[in-house]
């Protein structure tokens, strides 16, 4: 069995720092036979998703300690029978999550308050609470969480643009939102809570750690969530259909 762990920090990094980290990072990949992807972003910090061998992703494990300014990183982890990667892609971005956003705001600043996993269920079932799912039309459509509000966007980019022209839907309420990981409401509550709508919360580490930590004992999630990798989604057991 294969091991696949994504992850993300955010931190600021110097040119020089997301350089440096891209060098090693591709060489210990290479090592150990990791395959995967991991994007830097100065300024913006780290996000991936790699497989390997359990001894591999071990090894992983202790690079992220070697280095100081991400090593409180923390992973989702699940399993498959083959590597869900094809390659090693480790690449420096301007935004590790791609929002090209107008309005100036700090991804390393205040953002929504977090809901954690097991207080998620009864936080959405709230009368005065709108569900928003961050996440694109295509993979609404594979699963989402009951009453989520669907954006139908093609890309992360036309969120705010979205939440602009739709504040009908949500002003006066507590605006919940969640997407895969928590990578893009990360950077999304950031964005609201700094220049939009300060009610904006967001599920702590995503579907994927929702999965993990509650296995959908409410039923609250219908069908299963796109990964992006091979297996294409997995169900709230967090195995590929």
């Amino acid at each position: 069995m294969f091991k696949i762990i994504a992850f993300y920090n955010i931190c600021k990094l110097s040119h020089t720092d997301a350089e440096i980290m891209q060098r090693r990072f591709k060489k210990f990949m290479q090592e150990n036979e990791i395959k995967g992807t991991i994007l830097i972003g100065e300024n913006e910090g780290i996000n991936g998703t790699v497989s390997a061998s359990i001894k591999s992703i071990d090894n992983f494990y202790s690079f992220f300690k070697e280095i100081k300014i991400i090593q409180n990183t923390k992973f989702k982890e699940s399993f498959y029978k083959i590597n869900p990667f094809d390659k090693i892609k480790v690449k420096i971005r301007k935004e590790i999550v791609t929002m090209n956003c107008d309005i100036s705001f700090d991804f390393n600043g205040i953002k929504g308050e977090y809901i954690k996993p097991q207080d998620w269920d009864e936080f959405i079932s709230r009368d005065d609470v709108i569900i928003l799912d961050a996440r694109n039309d295509y993979e609404y459509n594979i699963g989402t969480f009951e009453n989520a509000i669907n954006p139908k966007i093609d890309n992360f980019r036309d969120l705010p643009k979205w939440l602009q022209d739709n504040k009908h839907l949500y002003e006066g309420k507590k605006l919940a939102t969640f997407c895969t990981g928590g990578i893009r409401c990360e950077k999304l509550t950031a964005y609201m809570v700094q220049t939009q709508y300060s009610e904006t919360y967001h599920l702590e580490t995503g579907i994927l750690g929702y999965f993990e930590t509650t296995k959908n004992i409410n039923k609250k999630w219908i069908g299963d969530c796109f990964v992006f990798d091979n297996r294409i989604a997995v169900n709230d057991k967090l195995e590929a259909i």
